[in-house]
């Protein structure tokens, strides 16, 4: 929502994490401006005035993203729009969201598509132009295909998806130090449980996204 003219707001959520130096209506002003065009009314140039703050392409395909992994706590999470840093590139005043902590991914093989769509007024909007929504609905179904994608290399256990491959080879580089870290929060038994889950997701994710995208191409 727009928090008002004052900047102090957007300082309090915004922590510099590059020129801690500049000036706040340098730093700040840009943001308020993303804020404020946000929330103004959705009419005929409502889009040309927020794409100017923000690139709505990329938000779209980063919350596709963010769907498909079943991510809880991002952008269109349950708690709020959470963790995400605001780029802006040197002299512009657009702005790009750079994700980060992502240990509540993996939520649910049916995480809905278009999970907390009425709970954030951006995203709800952007879904409503059409292109914008075929970015996100294409994004998803080509995560959903890469992901699946099996390799006919000997090398590779036979019929292993691309994700679940990837989960077995990090989940191998950490088991050792599992087993023998005497302060960890879980135990292996734990570890070794969510492994198995994630692989789990990773075998069913994709067909569910695959058909909830069909669903929503047909007009769901």
């Amino acid at each position: 929502e727009y928090l008002g003219r004052d900047l102090a707001p957007y300082k309090e959520m915004f922590e510099p994490q590059s020129h801690e130096k500049e000036a706040d209506t340098i730093l700040y002003a840009p943001i308020h401006d993303l804020f404020r065009e946000i929330n103004q009314p959705n009419d005929g140039v409502w889009r040309q005035r927020v794409n100017e703050y923000l690139d709505l392409e990329q938000f779209m395909t980063q919350a596709a993203f963010e769907a498909f992994v079943a991510e809880l706590d991002g952008i269109n999470g349950v708690y709020g729009m959470n963790n995400f840093y605001l780029y802006r590139s040197r002299g512009s005043k657009r702005h790009r969201l750079f994700m980060w902590d992502k240990d509540s991914a993996f939520e649910g093989v049916e995480w809905d598509i278009f999970s907390n769509r009425d709970k954030y007024m951006l995203f709800q909007r952007l879904l409503s132009f059409p292109d914008l929504r075929e970015t996100y609905l294409r994004t998803l179904e080509d995560a959903a295909r890469s992901a699946a994608e099996t390799s006919e290399d000997a090398d590779r256990s036979a019929g292993e998806s691309w994700l679940e491959r990837e989960i077995t080879r990090i989940a191998a580089l950490l088991a050792n130090d599992v087993r023998q870290d005497p302060r960890k929060r879980f135990s292996t038994e734990q570890f070794l449980e969510a492994v198995e889950s994630m692989k789990d997701f990773a075998r069913r994710r994709s067909a569910f996204v695959l058909e909830e995208v069909a669903r929503a191409r047909r007009g769901r």
